[in-house]
């Protein structure tokens, strides 16, 4: 049987870390009995073991015990098996449903959060007189005219955007990237297609994208579930 993979050991590069603590007492105190390694076998072997006890503390915090990693190490050299490998998949897939509860728990909180935060932010924008709202409470505010093509009825439309979040960090750009977008009208979330549908080519646009038009409860990557949306927009070109 074979035991699920606890870490992906980085190969070229060497992990940054500035530890300053003693070794504690102990099983990890066993290995301080070695001379300073200087062989190529050895500076190797004292690289591997370096890199592998600084990646799963940096991967798993106070959940990982260095004594132990250094006795199931020992264990091994020495031909001792204190743990069945049944019970190491155990003890990973354990840890795993620990990780994803509290990951769980952490983002119902941040959903909670951001819809209350959504909701202030666009009831209060609707106030301002340059902003309009469409039947399905997307908000937008024409910053630039154009006079092109209408993207009603559009299938691909090119354009350079920029995704800001609530409290201003930036999520998406075409403009950092240096270059424009293509989209397929049918693959974006619902907030952006029907913003850009609104436009002519030529024209810039800023969308207010509320949570259910655009990640919802879910979210996506770095953006936390619920998350209010703002689009900068400027359509280049309807591509149909």
């Amino acid at each position: 049987m074979r035991i699920l993979p606890l870490l992906i050991l980085p190969i070229l590069l060497f992990p940054s870390c500035s530890r300053t603590e003693q070794p504690s007492d102990g099983l990890a105190g066993a290995s301080y009995s070695l001379a300073a390694p200087k062989s190529l076998e050895e500076r190797l072997s004292y690289s591997f073991g370096y890199i592998l006890a600084a990646s799963a503390e940096r991967e798993y915090g106070e959940s990982i015990k260095l004594d132990y990693v250094v006795r199931g190490a020992m264990d091994y050299a020495e031909g001792i098996q204190q743990m069945s490998h049944s019970e190491m998949n155990q003890s990973l897939i354990e840890f795993q449903q620990m990780q994803a509860a509290s990951q769980a728990a952490m983002d119902e909180e941040s959903a909670a959060r951001n819809a209350e935060e959504a909701a202030a932010f666009l009831e209060a924008n609707s106030k301002r007189s340059t902003v309009h709202e469409t039947e399905t409470g997307l908000q937008y505010e024409v910053v630039e005219s154009g006079n092109g093509t209408l993207a009603k009825y559009a299938e691909n439309v090119e354009v350079d955007y920029q995704l800001t979040l609530l409290n201003g960090s930036i999520a998406d750009s075409s403009y950092e990237r240096g270059r424009s977008s293509t989209f397929s009208l049918s693959s974006v979330i619902p907030g952006f297609e029907e913003g850009i549908r609104l436009m002519r080519e030529g024209d810039t646009y800023r969308f207010w994208i509320p949570p259910e038009l655009g990640y919802g409860e879910y979210g996506a990557g770095s953006i936390e579930p619920n998350s209010l949306l703002i689009f900068d927009v400027h359509l280049i070109r309807v591509l149909n």
